[in-house]
Protein backbone atom coordinates (compact mmCIF):
# COMPACT_ATOMS: atom_id res chain seq x y z
CA UNK A 1 0.00 0.00 0.00
CA UNK A 2 2.95 2.33 0.68
CA UNK A 3 4.43 1.98 -3.06
CA UNK A 4 0.98 2.79 -4.54
CA UNK A 5 0.32 5.78 -1.76
CA UNK A 6 -2.89 3.93 -0.47
CA UNK A 7 -3.14 5.37 2.49
CA UNK A 8 -6.83 3.61 3.29
CA UNK A 9 -4.90 0.39 2.70
CA UNK A 10 -2.22 1.30 5.02
CA UNK A 11 -4.85 2.36 7.76
CA UNK A 12 -6.11 -0.66 7.00
CA UNK A 13 -3.13 -2.95 7.34
CA UNK A 14 -1.89 -1.20 10.37
CA UNK A 15 -4.71 -2.37 12.24
CA UNK A 16 -4.92 -5.75 10.86
CA UNK A 17 -0.94 -5.90 12.15
CA UNK A 18 -2.37 -4.41 15.60
CA UNK A 19 -5.23 -6.75 15.76
CA UNK A 20 -2.22 -9.71 15.17
CA UNK A 21 -0.30 -8.68 17.13
CA UNK A 22 -3.13 -8.07 20.16
CA UNK A 23 -3.89 -11.85 19.81
CA UNK A 24 -0.27 -12.89 19.92
CA UNK A 25 -0.59 -11.08 23.59
CA UNK A 26 1.93 -8.27 22.17
CA UNK A 27 -0.28 -4.95 23.22
CA UNK A 28 2.83 -2.82 23.12
CA UNK A 29 3.32 -3.19 19.43
CA UNK A 30 -0.40 -3.59 18.84
CA UNK A 31 -0.73 -0.28 20.15
CA UNK A 32 2.03 1.11 17.97
CA UNK A 33 -0.24 -0.37 15.15
CA UNK A 34 -3.63 0.85 16.12
CA UNK A 35 -2.21 4.55 16.91
CA UNK A 36 -0.59 4.39 13.42
CA UNK A 37 -3.79 3.27 11.91
CA UNK A 38 -5.28 6.08 13.85
CA UNK A 39 -3.28 8.64 12.65
CA UNK A 40 -3.52 7.99 8.74
CA UNK A 41 -7.53 7.86 9.28
CA UNK A 42 -7.38 11.21 11.24
CA UNK A 43 -5.50 12.77 8.34
CA UNK A 44 -7.59 11.23 5.88
CA UNK A 45 -11.02 12.54 7.57
CA UNK A 46 -13.15 9.84 6.77
CA UNK A 47 -14.90 6.46 7.03
CA UNK A 48 -16.10 7.17 10.47
CA UNK A 49 -17.10 3.62 11.70
CA UNK A 50 -13.43 2.36 10.62
CA UNK A 51 -11.68 5.17 13.19
CA UNK A 52 -14.21 3.91 15.48
CA UNK A 53 -13.23 0.45 15.35
CA UNK A 54 -9.38 1.78 15.98
CA UNK A 55 -10.09 3.41 18.92
CA UNK A 56 -12.40 0.18 19.86
CA UNK A 57 -9.25 -1.63 19.39
CA UNK A 58 -6.83 0.88 21.25
CA UNK A 59 -9.46 0.78 24.12
CA UNK A 60 -8.94 -2.89 24.55
CA UNK A 61 -5.36 -2.94 23.94
CA UNK A 62 -4.47 -0.56 26.68
CA UNK A 63 -6.94 -2.41 28.77
CA UNK A 64 -4.97 -5.21 29.01
CA UNK A 65 -1.64 -3.76 28.54
CA UNK A 66 0.03 -4.26 31.99
CA UNK A 67 3.13 -1.44 32.46
CA UNK A 68 4.83 -0.03 35.01
CA UNK A 69 2.45 3.23 34.42
CA UNK A 70 -0.62 1.09 34.60
CA UNK A 71 -2.42 3.83 35.46
CA UNK A 72 -2.21 5.91 32.12
CA UNK A 73 -2.97 2.96 30.11
CA UNK A 74 -6.37 2.34 32.13
CA UNK A 75 -6.74 6.16 32.03
CA UNK A 76 -6.65 5.63 28.35
CA UNK A 77 -8.36 2.29 27.94
CA UNK A 78 -11.42 4.43 29.93
CA UNK A 79 -10.93 7.73 27.13
CA UNK A 80 -11.34 5.14 24.10
CA UNK A 81 -13.68 3.21 25.67
CA UNK A 82 -16.01 6.27 26.37
CA UNK A 83 -15.69 7.98 22.68
CA UNK A 84 -16.54 4.87 21.40
CA UNK A 85 -19.48 4.91 23.80
CA UNK A 86 -20.26 8.09 22.22
CA UNK A 87 -20.13 7.47 18.17
CA UNK A 88 -22.61 4.58 18.50
CA UNK A 89 -25.10 6.37 21.14
CA UNK A 90 -24.85 9.27 18.20
CA UNK A 91 -25.36 6.66 15.24
CA UNK A 92 -28.28 5.27 17.68
CA UNK A 93 -26.81 1.89 17.04
CA UNK A 94 -28.00 -0.90 20.13
CA UNK A 95 -26.00 -3.25 19.54
CA UNK A 96 -22.88 -1.52 19.50
CA UNK A 97 -24.46 0.79 22.29
CA UNK A 98 -25.09 -2.52 24.65
CA UNK A 99 -21.49 -3.39 23.82
CA UNK A 100 -20.09 -0.70 24.95
CA UNK A 101 -21.52 -0.74 27.94
CA UNK A 102 -20.39 -3.84 28.16
CA UNK A 103 -16.57 -3.25 27.65
CA UNK A 104 -16.75 -0.56 29.95
CA UNK A 105 -18.45 -2.76 32.76
CA UNK A 106 -15.44 -5.04 32.16
CA UNK A 107 -13.22 -2.16 32.56
CA UNK A 108 -14.72 -1.29 36.12
CA UNK A 109 -14.42 -5.02 37.26
CA UNK A 110 -10.72 -5.04 35.74
CA UNK A 111 -10.37 -1.71 38.37
CA UNK A 112 -12.59 -3.95 40.62
CA UNK A 113 -15.03 -1.00 40.86
CA UNK A 114 -17.51 -3.51 41.22
CA UNK A 115 -20.44 -1.40 41.58
CA UNK A 116 -19.87 0.08 38.89
CA UNK A 117 -19.55 -2.72 36.75
CA UNK A 118 -22.34 -4.11 37.59
CA UNK A 119 -24.33 -1.36 36.81
CA UNK A 120 -22.70 -0.99 32.95
CA UNK A 121 -23.35 -4.76 32.97
CA UNK A 122 -26.94 -4.61 33.64
CA UNK A 123 -27.34 -2.09 31.15
CA UNK A 124 -25.69 -4.19 28.47
CA UNK A 125 -27.86 -7.12 29.47
CA UNK A 126 -31.21 -5.12 29.42
CA UNK A 127 -29.92 -3.97 25.76
CA UNK A 128 -28.61 -7.03 24.52
CA UNK A 129 -32.15 -8.79 25.61
CA UNK A 130 -33.84 -6.02 23.42
CA UNK A 131 -31.96 -6.64 20.57
CA UNK A 132 -32.26 -10.37 21.03
CA UNK A 133 -29.01 -11.71 20.38
CA UNK A 134 -28.27 -14.80 22.92
CA UNK A 135 -24.93 -15.12 22.33
CA UNK A 136 -24.07 -11.55 23.75
CA UNK A 137 -26.70 -12.13 26.35
CA UNK A 138 -24.74 -14.92 27.64
CA UNK A 139 -21.31 -13.36 27.34
CA UNK A 140 -23.04 -10.61 29.61
CA UNK A 141 -24.38 -13.17 32.16
CA UNK A 142 -20.92 -14.57 32.42
CA UNK A 143 -19.37 -11.22 32.67
CA UNK A 144 -21.81 -10.52 35.73
CA UNK A 145 -21.20 -13.45 36.99
CA UNK A 146 -17.20 -13.17 37.14
CA UNK A 147 -17.98 -9.66 39.13
CA UNK A 148 -20.01 -11.46 41.91
CA UNK A 149 -17.21 -13.95 42.27
CA UNK A 150 -14.40 -11.90 42.25
CA UNK A 151 -16.69 -9.24 44.62
CA UNK A 152 -17.39 -12.46 47.34
CA UNK A 153 -20.52 -13.33 45.99
CA UNK A 154 -20.03 -16.52 44.47
CA UNK A 155 -23.63 -18.28 45.33
CA UNK A 156 -25.11 -14.82 43.61
CA UNK A 157 -23.05 -15.25 40.52
CA UNK A 158 -24.17 -19.08 39.80
CA UNK A 159 -28.14 -18.20 40.99
CA UNK A 160 -28.53 -15.57 39.42
CA UNK A 161 -26.23 -15.21 36.03
CA UNK A 162 -24.04 -18.90 35.67
CA UNK A 163 -27.18 -21.21 36.15
CA UNK A 164 -29.79 -19.07 33.52
CA UNK A 165 -27.37 -18.33 30.93
CA UNK A 166 -26.11 -22.28 31.36
CA UNK A 167 -29.84 -22.86 30.51
CA UNK A 168 -30.48 -20.26 27.65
Amino acid sequence: YDSVRDQKGMAKAYSNIGVVFDLLGNHEMALRNFNKCLSIREDLGFEKVGMIRTLQNLALAYQVEEVENTALYYDSSRYYHDQVMRFWQEENDSFNIACSFQNIGTWFAEQTLYDSARQYLAVALEMFHEVGDPTDIIECMGNIGSVEIESQQSQLAIDEMLRPAYNL
